[in-house]
């Protein structure tokens, strides 16, 4: 009897995920203000960042609007709104982008193109989506990276015209005048700048991460496992800043890089490679308006999160005591936090917001709330 019990549940499951069946009530998505006061009502079956799935909701905590205009989705077709939730670019693409610079990238039947603020299409639906998809189609420095259908990848102005020949294996986002490339070998990387030159290609060693606060990560490779293969970091022309270091290590922020050191413990160090917040955390962001999330070991072994959440000062003192079973990083003032209702489950979970002194801004009642961009912030 159990047997065939077992069996009818496994044929369900499958039933479910094949035909995508909902196994709950369908959520929607909404915008609210500072105060907490829903602006624009909750008409969108996704917004950018959420991906598709029932037994599994995908989320990616990113902030909404970017100039004036946010993606949205109804039923399996993207558009945009502006603030005022009116649909400025009706629903009709497979995937988009943010808006950047004045463009945003837009995917329909496995072509990519850009169009502008009007919803025109400016450059044609031309690119793969394959390497990068809309999300990291991104103009930067006024450049984006696309890619072809041989999988070579290259960067183009506003115009579509190439400024850096489509002859490279990956490439990524500029950011702060440098972007990180695969050349076609696929495994020896390059620092470039604008122009499509070549200002450090690291030899015996590859780059990692992004270039960020005017410092990029370079690791040696050596037949020693990652991440206890030697690091360190190199400015913009590609000069050794900080000595070398030993373990897993992040991009800079805000002055200050988070890293582990061969160890199970998190700290920062600053732009010279010194330890100056210890080695005192189970796991460490990113510092955004002075203050970083940092985790430690859930008290409760039992629990559905491993880690409890809080926020520390540049000091390393707490501000913000490990009290929250998720947390995302400050932008306008506030951030995104997590409480679970039961200790003994994933979802039933909610979502607030709390301002840097700690205290619940908006309230933790919602399934997911992204960062507040441009005064509002996506809500489900």
């Amino acid at each position: 009897m159990l047997v065939r019990a077992f069996l009818a549940l496994i044929v369900l499951v499958f039933i479910i995920g094949y035909f995508d069946i909902p196994i709950w009530p369908k959520s929607k998505w909404g915008f609210i203000d500072r105060r907490g006061n829903l602006v624009i009502p909750a008409n969108f079956d996704r917004v950018q960042g959420i991906g598709k799935g029932n037994l599994v909701y995908t989320c990616e905590p990113q902030q909404s609007f970017h100039q004036g205009l946010a993606a949205v989705a109804i039923g399996d077709l993207w558009g945009f709104i502006d603030k005022g939730g009116k649909i400025v670019i009706k629903p009709q693409f497979d995937a988009v982008g943010d808006f950047s610079e004045g463009l945003a990238c837009v995917q329909s039947h496995d072509r990519c193109g850009f169009i502008d603020h009007s919803g025109k299409l400016v450059i044609a639906l031309q690119y793969s989506p394959h390497a990068l998809n809309c999300k990291w189609m991104i103009f930067k420095d006024g450049l984006a990276a696309v890619e072809l259908d041989n999988h070579s990848m290259g960067f183009i102005n506003k115009s579509g015209k190439y400024v850096v020949k489509p002859e490279l294996r990956y490439a990524w986002p500029f950011s702060e005048g440098r972007a990180i490339v695969f050349r076609r070998s696929g495994t020896e990387t390059a620092l470039i700048d604008t122009s499509g030159k070549i200002v450090f290609g690291p030899q015996g060693a590859r780059l990692e991460g992004k270039f960020s606060d005017g410092l990029v990560l370079v690791r040696k490779q050596t037949a020693q496992q990652w991440p206890n293969q030697p690091c360190w970091y190199v400015d913009g022309t590609g000069k050794q800043m900080t000595k070398e270091l030993t373990g897993r290590a992040y991009d800079f922020s805000e002055g200050l890089a988070a890293i582990n050191l061969g160890t199970d413990k998190y700290g920062y160090i600053n732009r010279k490679g010194d330890v100056v917040i210890k080695l005192d955390f189970d796991k460490a962001g990113d510092f955004h308006e002075g203050l970083a999330a940092v985790g430690i070991q859930h008290p409760d072994k039992d629990s559905a999160y491993r880690y409890k959440w809080g926020y520390i000062d540049k000091t390393g003192a707490w501000v913000v005591p490990p009290q929250y079973d998720d947390a995302g990083t400050f932008s306008a003032g506030l951030a995104t936090v997590r409480l679970n209702s039961n200790p003994n489950g994933l979802y039933t979970s909610k979502e607030g917001c709390i301002d840097k002194h700690g205290n619940i801004v908006i309230p933790i009642k919602y399934g997911s709330v992204f960062p507040f961009s441009e005064g509002l912030a996506a809500v489900q």
